[in-house]
């Protein structure tokens, strides 16, 4: 019998003992400052412990990447402490490493797609109202941590497009702004979509954009993916569940089968589809009498191991054997004339 060993270690933390293994190390203990802290009752903040009933907070400086301790009435911003609200009561908010009242329209903070939270990458840009530099300040917008003017411009998964005035007709496809009178986001490929020109053709004489319809024999559709669809006649239908009638330009279940004008098919393994004995542009859709009989016969099916079909009627292989002018039974060899006439 194989025995199975555990390797026990033995934690010394402010005075208690707490046990644990190779595979399991308890979540609230962390180092800090060459001591372990149960972070339930203590949080670290630059190597240092302080106690969670402190009413003090640690947030790492976006600018210089250090932890700074503060109080929860404080914002730490670009090293710097500041209140949460400025001496008329006004919250105040980060901006980069400055200080921003919310409720000011004069100041415009734009932060880049990715928060900073180290030394690298860009940093939020605060953009202070110029008349002169900033004549759209009222149609002022950000893209990424640049300002822009709505009017002429666009921000596309945080690039820049310049656009005409008419905005709303201009819409985004992926980084690139389209006017929807033109063109056309392409989502057929899932992971890349494209800008494209409109294609207009003609359905019955009616224009129509390829992108938004499908036309078929005259028929306007919503818009249905080649590679999935088709038309039927004037019909379209789904490549994978649906079959197309080509006798009828019928759209059916592939679980069926054609016959005609018959608008929904017939289920094969209890019907059969006959040609009509006396019109031969239709169709007789017959009740199987057994599943043997699957051929057709006039106005009634059968079953070609045991019978044989002649002059639209089936006989019994038993009693004929064979069908001509005249017909030959084993039992009584007498033979039967059948006029032309019938």
């Amino acid at each position: 019998m194989t025995s199975i060993q555990t390797q026990v270690y033995f934690l010394c933390l402010i005075g208690h003992i707490y046990t644990t293994d190779t595979c399991y190390q308890p979540i609230s203990l962390q180092p800090c400052g060459g001591r372990w802290l149960d972070s339930q009752l203590e949080f670290c903040c630059n190597n240092v412990p302080h106690s969670i009933d402190s009413n003090q907070c640690c947030c790492i400086d976006t600018i210089s990447g250090t932890q700074v301790l503060h109080t929860k009435d404080q914002i730490c911003c670009g090293g710097q402490l500041f209140n949460k609200t400025d001496s008329f009561g006004m919250d105040q908010n980060c901006c980069g490493p400055e200080v921003v009242r919310e409720s000011d329209k004069t100041k415009m903070c734009c932060y880049p797609p990715t928060p900073k939270t180290t030394q690298s990458g860009p940093l939020p840009r605060l953009y202070h109202y110029h008349r002169d530099r900033y004549p759209f300040w009222e149609n002022a917008s950000c893209c990424s941590n640049s300002i822009i003017d709505k009017t002429t411009q666009k921000c596309c998964n945080n690039k820049i497009n310049e656009i005409t005035m008419d905005t709303s007709n201009w819409h985004c496809c992926n980084q690139t702004a389209y006017d929807d009178r033109s063109h056309y986001c392409d989502k057929g490929d899932p992971n890349n979509h494209t800008v494209k020109l409109y294609i207009i053709d003609h359905c019955d004489g009616i224009p129509f954009y390829k992108h938004l319809n499908t036309c078929c024999d005259g028929v306007l559709y919503p818009y249905h993916d080649k590679r999935n669809y088709e038309c039927c006649g004037n019909q379209i239908r789904n490549l994978m569940t649906e079959q197309c009638c080509t006798e009828s330009s019928r759209v059916i279940s592939r679980s069926r089968l054609c016959c005609g004008s018959f608008p929904t098919g017939i289920d094969g393994a209890t019907h059969v589809c006959c040609p009509h004995p006396r019109n031969s542009s239709e169709k007789l859709v017959l009740h199987k009498k057994a599943p043997q009989a699957r051929q057709c016969c006039g106005y009634g099916v059968y079953n070609n191991d045991l019978e044989f079909c002649c002059m639209g009627k089936p006989y019994p292989r038993s009693d004929y054997q064979r069908c001509g002018e005249t017909y030959l039974s084993p039992k009584t060899l007498l033979k039967y004339h059948f006029m032309s006439s019938n």
